[in-house]
């Protein structure tokens, strides 16, 4: 049967109800009416008052049922008929009425309610009316009439309120016994105008019965229109409270924009701590602060740093004594907003423990607010039912099994007690709500979520990434740290696959740290001015989406790009020019928007910074590493380098040699031609050793004269050959700047790990060689060196030795070549 037949077959049944009714109510009528008191026409105008006073209902959309004005036909009634005569015809007008008025799903029981009621009401008013005491002090029919109303009212507003319990229990019946009180002027009115109808109404014929139909209409009406501006005042008192309520939910969602579990734990708080609210019968005031409340308990943590709330390991005592202050901040927040409701001192005091060893304020037991102890125990449970940075969720089961333990300690026991008992009812009615929340909005959870929070979620981690980024930079000296701190951090800002820092020099731009290249050259190098970065650095702007094709138009540069399809590129600026510039490359054409360069445009003056602070500091580096006169690196340079390749040559397995080289003769060059001289020479002798010596090698000026090699992965049999060529440098470099002759070098030199473990030892057992080689010099050229005039080789006659051995030493004889001396090169082992 299809909706529209089964409402015309309803309809035809309501009809037949209504003529069989009529028809019951003439028949009931007469037969109980005298006729010598009420003609066949003036009980037909009963009968009529009875059906319409039933007819006239006033509906309200917060209450079931509403409020019948059959205490019109009860009142009128009072002044010819008996009370069993108007409980037949209101109780006959009642079943024609309230089965068309009432919804299908409660008829039976409110017309049941209508019945009991209009019984309770004619009995009442009857009895109060007729009251000896009331009808023999000859006091007024009007008195008595409205004493009559006022009983009538009473009686039958309690089976009302009964019924409407039972057929309704989501209804307060706080709530419904203040309704029905409103109507009760209205009976009092009825009273004192039926009273003054009935003085009159003796004079009249039976047509005057009708007379009354006017005034009951205009009851209803006033009474109507009365009912309808206070729904409208409620309903807009109501909406004003979900409008409120609705403001707290999205401050608490923004202010939580940063967790994605912030929505599904503020609705299990609410929902848990309004059920635990009234299941310990709190009053109004106290359940509208516990919604509040459970929305806003944690918006103090705007007063804690991101670091600490997102930390995924455990707090350290200092994080946690911050993080403690979180209560006091969220009161003083809430303190300002004045609510009519206690919500501050439920969430200042919503981290307090049962036995007093809480924050802030170490309350204890009843001291506690209601409301603190409700949600103390509430974001216990929900804390442990849903995932969190430093650990996954448990079922909300075994997450009720382990608060049972703090029971008495950390949480009211009654309270607890409540949560363990209803929490499975309560868990399934939070899946209902969500589910139609869900349902109302159209979207899945995680796209509700979205919607409310992207925008502030998104600034609120730019903000974050930039703030750590920032205090990274901030602290970073070295170019190499600047630099890898920029690429990982960015990363969290911007989308991208490669990243270059070039750094201006002098007229070009050289690569000091790419990263996501496919493969890297060793050096890079662009043209200030040309290509995407190169006019960048000439203009000192930005481009977005560049072409990275078009960075060099050098083919060997050029095709480091090519897996690239777009850029971003912005100039590091310096207090006079460009540093440098910062590029970001992608593999996906278009993949940046001006909203990624206002990022890196908010990041540059910090970058800018660290990265002057990171070129001065190596210039200083540099500059306390390496001797100015000779630009090679001085002692300290040295002693860090010799450590750090004795810990290679460790886990190499590989030998090391440390050379010493002393110039004889400087003195005497410094005395005869002067200092300029004599600095002259030591730069020539300082760049000679230093090419000779392999790119790998390193030279050091230990200071004056001496000289410093660190040579790895050579054998004894290659440092002596080494020494020769030494020495031939040597003498090239003198000859170009003094007389010939006047300089020669003096060698000494130590293995690892064959003659020492330590840099100490190896430079001095190096150097105790070095002089034992000046001293077999000073003797072989005695005379030259003691004479006036600078020693020559060629006034020396040629000289032979032969290794020699000894208990302490060992002498490598290292021969010239004919008619030149012969210098012995001793090696002490130590």
């Amino acid at each position: 049967m299809t909706d529209s037949q089964s409402s015309g077959s309803e309809n035809r049944s309501f009809g037949v109800a209504i003529l069989l009714g009529l028809a019951g109510i003439g028949a009931l009528a007469w037969s109980g009416v005298s006729p010598a008191s009420v003609g066949p026409e003036r009980y037909v105008c009963y009968a009529t008052v009875a059906l319409i006073s039933a007819a006239l209902r006033i509906t309200r959309s917060s209450l079931p049922g509403g409020t019948s004005m059959a205490f019109l036909f009860i009142l009128i009634s009072l002044m010819e008929l008996s009370a069993a005569q108007t409980l037949v015809l209101s109780s006959v007008a009642v079943l024609i009425v309230s089965p068309l008025q009432a919804e299908r799903r409660h008829r039976l029981l409110l017309t049941l309610s209508d019945l009991l009621a209009i019984g309770a009401g004619t009995m009442a008013a009857h009895e109060v009316y007729r009251y000896p005491g009331l009808a023999n002090q000859h006091i007024e029919p009007a008195v008595r009439f409205v004493a009559a109303a006022a009983a009538c009212f009473f009686a039958m507003a309690v089976p009302a309120f009964l019924i409407t319990g039972a057929t309704d229990p989501t209804v307060s019946r706080r709530k419904y016994a203040y309704s029905l009180l409103l109507t009760m002027p209205y009976y009092l009115v009825a009273g004192a105008v039926t009273g003054a109808f009935a003085a009159s109404a003796h004079a009249w014929n039976w047509q005057s019965m009708l007379a009354y139909m006017p005034f009951a209409f205009l009851l209803w009406r006033s009474y109507r229109v009365y009912i309808s501006r206070l729904e409208a005042h409620r309903q807009h008192s109501k909406e004003i409270d979900d409008l409120h309520l609705r403001t707290i939910e999205t401050l608490a969602l923004a202010i939580g924009a940063r967790d994605r579990e912030m929505s599904r734990h503020l609705e299990r708080v609410q929902v848990y701590a309004v059920e635990l609210g009234k299941a310990l019968n709190l009053s109004r005031n106290e359940l509208e602060g516990l919604k509040a409340a459970a929305l806003l308990h944690d918006i103090g943590k705007l007063g804690v740093p991101e670091h600490i709330i997102s930390k995924p390991g455990r707090l350290t005592p200092e994080e946690f004594e911050k993080m403690r202050v979180h209560p006091m901040v969220g009161a003083e927040i809430l303190q300002r907003a004045d609510f009519p409701y206690p919500v501050v001192e439920y969430v200042r005091h919503h981290h307090e423990r049962w036995d007093g060893s809480g924050y802030p304020d170490g309350l204890k037991g009843e001291a506690i607010p209601i409301g603190a102890r409700i949600l103390t125990v509430v974001d216990c449970l929900d804390a442990l039912a849903s995932d969190r940075q430093y650990r996954r969720a448990i079922p909300v089961e075994q997450a009720v099994d382990q608060m049972s333990s703090d029971s008495g300690k950390q949480f009211d026991p009654r309270i607890f007690a409540l949560l363990r008992k209803h929490y499975q009812k309560w868990e399934r009615k939070l899946a209902t709500a969500r589910t139609q929340r869900e349902e109302e909005k159209g979207l899945a959870p995680a796209e509700v979520f979205d919607r409310v929070v992207r925008t502030i979620g998104s600034t609120t981690a730019e903000v974050n990434s930039l703030y750590e980024l920032t205090q990274e930079l901030g602290t970073s000296l070295s170019l190499a740290h600047t630099f890898s701190v920029v690429s990982s951090g960015l990363r969290r800002l911007v989308k991208f696959q490669g990243i270059a820092v070039y750094l201006r020099r002098r007229d070009r731009l050289q690569a000091r740290h790419l990263d996501g290249f496919p493969s890297k050259p060793d050096m890079m190098e662009l043209e200030i001015g040309d290509g995407l970065s190169g006019r960048v650095a000439g203009t000192g702007g930005s481009i977005v989406n560049g072409n990275p094709a078009r960075e060099s138009t050098n083919p060997l540069v050029s095709i480091h790009f090519q897996s690239f399809r777009s850029a971003l590129s912005i100039a590091l600026p310096g207090p006079d020019t460009v540093l440098g510039v910062l590029t970001l490359y992608s593999t996906e054409p278009d993949a940046f928007t001006t909203d990624h360069l206002r990022r890196l445009q908010a990041l540059i003056p910090k970058l800018s910074q660290a990265v002057a602070n990171g070129m001065l500091f190596q210039q200083a580096e540099d500059k306390a590493g390496t001797d100015h006169l000779t630009g090679l690196p001085n002692a300290h340079s040295l002693y860090l380098h010799l450590d750090h390749q004795i810990g290679l040559s460790k886990c190499m397995g590989a030998p090391l040699a440390v050379i010493v080289c002393d110039l004889n003769g400087f003195k005497q060059v410094n005395d005869t031609l002067g200092h300029l001289v004599g600095n002259q020479l030591l730069q020539a002798v300082g760049a000679a050793l230093r090419e000779s010596c392999r790119e790998y090698d390193f030279v050091a000026r230990m200071g004056g004269d001496e000289f410093v090699m660190i040579v790895s992965d050579v054998h004894e049999d290659t440092v002596v050959s080494k020494i020769r060529s030494l020495r031939e440098s040597i003498k090239t470099a003198s000859q170009k700047v003094c007389q010939d002759g006047m300089i020669y070098g003096s060698f000494g030199f130590a293995m690892y790990p064959k003659d020492a473990q330590t840099a100490d030892e190896l430079l001095a057992l190096a150097d105790r060689n070095m002089y034992r080689d000046k001293q077999e010099q000073k003797q072989l050229n005695g005379p030259a060196l003691a004479g006036v005039r600078p020693w020559r080789p060629s006034m020396q006659p040629p000289v032979t030795t032969q290794p020699s051995q000894d208990a302490s030493t060992s002498s490598h004889r290292i021969r010239p070549e004919s008619g030149e001396h012969s210098f012995e090169l001793s090696r002490d082992k130590g």
